[in-house]
């Protein structure tokens, strides 16, 4: 799974909560402020056309207890719309300025539903920034009186019209307040025709749903898989907030009930940081081997995100086959902890350390070759092999930068040798061919949804990647694609890569 598809769910919900979370705060610091602070936060000068508040009009406005009655009092007595207008100024000027901040807040929260809903017939005639922040703030207080109208009026005075996750927003903070008006939105959402349905936009309103009564959104969703629906990814929000194993597992439960892959992996990448065991212990009562040994993978291959060590002496430990293990242990250990899987390679018994440290190191070439540079002493290496190992690390900074491959060659007393030995200096069709082939081989000892990217450049060059053990045949393709696609930049090809192999099924032939 992309970290960048982690790294976007998490910034828009951070966005979208932070101005509703902004919105509730001002209410919560007015509400604990005295009347006294209250009083100097709306303090009004001495001048012939203004009047100054009396102590029992102040007290009205601080305590909230007459809204209607001080909402009046401030349009006519102290010029409510010339107070509007100086506020909005001073915080177009000074975003920042706390003060007139709570003062604004305050102005509107007097307000009644009606005279919010006037106040944004006037939008149109301010100015972009002001708009949006008044617009921002009525809905606010829309959401606390008369959330039904909210929406209707976010809907028409849109103050995020290229953000599709604000409307979203509106309906999770709805349905936080009134679940059967949520449920009603979500419905209307899977309704509609499913070309047209992004449940990515949906994941706040869901979210929420799912706290209120997770069985009945899990039925709604059902029912759209039903229709032809896609899930990918969307649902992976719902296991945002949760805190305890048991919470995991009854989500885990429900929505195995929608029998999609990746939305269940989605689950375990949390759950695996707070309890391993029950994951294991859950997955071990699944009776399908297949749906078993996947989940089972993906668990595993996150826990290895989480802590290596950990995993890697349980996968070990429960594996059938040590040499098989070791090499899937090393295959996906966190490339950040590259000195972790030495040592820890370093206290196997039974195993010839040096060999798996001269794979380790040779597979981590590609992506991080001045590790392996600067961890050279760990490995033995002869002959032919050592040239062949050298290489590979000069191919490795080669992909990165072509100042630190000079820079790394000229270090060595063989360099020569090295480069008589580099086939990328002088590229053909015809070793391109025999380059992949060896490439495919490994990918095809690998089981479950796997796919092999490729892209072939004019010259002889050539970009590939492989994708193996994932939740479903789509996220495989779309994993290889994405490395393929970056590889491929790196190299300068300027044909894009596509999917060689989908499983064990080749999609095109390779001719010299």
């Amino acid at each position: 799974m992309k970290v960048g598809y982690w790294i976007s769910i998490i910034f828009f919900t951070f966005c979208i909560a932070y101005w509703l979370g902004y919105i509730t705060a001002q209410k919560a610091i007015i509400e604990a402020n005295s009347s006294q602070e209250f009083d100097r936060l709306l303090k009004i000068e001495d001048s012939p056309e203004k009047t100054k508040l009396n102590t029992a009009d102040k007290i009205k406005v601080a305590d909230n207890t007459s809204p209607d009655h001080t909402a009046s009092y401030l349009k006519t007595d102290v010029d409510f719309s010339i107070k509007l207008d100086q506020l909005l100024s001073e915080l177009e000027q000074n975003p920042n300025q706390a003060s007139s901040d709570l003062k604004l807040y305050a102005l509107l929260e007097t307000l009644s539903v009606d005279e919010l809903i006037t106040l944004g017939e006037s939008l149109k005639d301010r100015g972009e920034t002001q708009r949006n922040l008044l617009s921002q703030l009525i809905i606010g207080q829309l959401l606390e009186k008369s959330p039904e109208q909210a929406l209707a009026f976010a809907l028409q005075h849109n103050p995020m019209p290229g953000s599709p996750y604000f409307i979203a927003s509106i309906k999770a903070e709805i349905a936080q307040k009134n679940p059967e008006l949520g449920f009603q939105y979500l419905n209307e959402i899977l309704d509609a025709p499913i070309e047209g349905i992004d449940l990515m936009n949906a994941d706040s309103l869901m979210r929420t749903l799912a706290k209120s009564n997770l069985n009945q959104l899990v039925s709604a969703l059902t029912k759209y898989k039903e229709r032809g629906g896609e899930l990918k990814h969307s649902l992976a929000g719902l296991s945002f907030d949760l805190k305890t194993s048991d919470e995991f597992l009854n989500l885990f439960d429900e929505l195995r009930r929608l029998d999609d892959m990746s939305t269940l992996s989605s689950v375990m990448i949390s759950w695996i940081k707070i309890s391993p065991s029950a994951v294991f212990e859950r997955l071990n009562e699944i009776e399908d081997t297949a749906e078993r040994q996947r989940l089972t993978d993906s668990a595993f291959h996150f826990w290895m995100l989480d802590k290596p060590e950990v995993a890697a002496e349980h996968h070990l430990a429960n594996a059938s086959n040590k040499v098989i293990a070791l090499k899937n242990i090393l295959r996906i250990w966190p490339d950040k902890q590259a000195s972790q899987a030495l040592n820890w390679i370093s206290t196997q018994s039974d195993i010839d350390v040096n060999r798996y440290k001269i794979e380790y190191l040779k597979d981590l070439s590609r992506s991080n070759p001045a590790f392996v540079r600067d961890n050279l002493d760990q490995v033995s290496l002869k002959g032919d092999e050592k040239i062949d190992f050298y290489k590979s690390v000069y191919d490795g900074f080669k992909r990165k930068s072509s100042a630190d491959a000079e820079a790394f060659i000229n270090t060595l007393p063989f360099k020569e040798e090295v480069l008589g030995n580099d086939s990328s200096t002088a590229p053909t069709k015809k070793n391109r061919v025999a380059s992949i082939n060896k490439q495919f081989r490994r990918y095809f000892l690998f089981k479950f949804e796997k796919a092999f990217a490729l892209a072939l450049g004019d010259n002889g060059d050539f970009s590939y990647a492989y994708e193996v053990n994932k939740a479903s045949q789509s996220e495989a393709n779309e994993l290889a694609l994405s490395r393929c696609e970056a590889r491929r930049y790196k190299r300068n090809i300027s044909n894009q890569c596509k999917i060689y192999a989908e499983g064990d099924v080749t999609l095109f032939s390779l001719t010299p």
